[in-house]
């Protein structure tokens, strides 16, 4: 939009917009850092407390 004000986005621009983004955006670093963040890798299991999933015990239905 920058490059071509008042151009209007076609369908087919829409791929291209989001590779450059996606390359500046997506390194290998933060993907790593994602994964560690979540406790994937390396595996940590204590991650997450019980008070971490309490939000899930509102859509469990009682046992008739």
């Amino acid at each position: 939009m920058t490059s071509n004000p008042g151009k209007r986005i076609g369908f087919y621009d829409i791929a291209r917009i989001f590779r450059t983004a996606y390359i500046r955006a997506a390194t290998i670093d933060k993907g790593v850092h994602g994964f560690q963040a979540c406790g994937i890798y390396p595996l940590n299991p204590e991650i997450f407390t019980d008070a971490d999933f309490v939000g899930s015990l509102m859509t469990e239905e009682e046992d008739p």
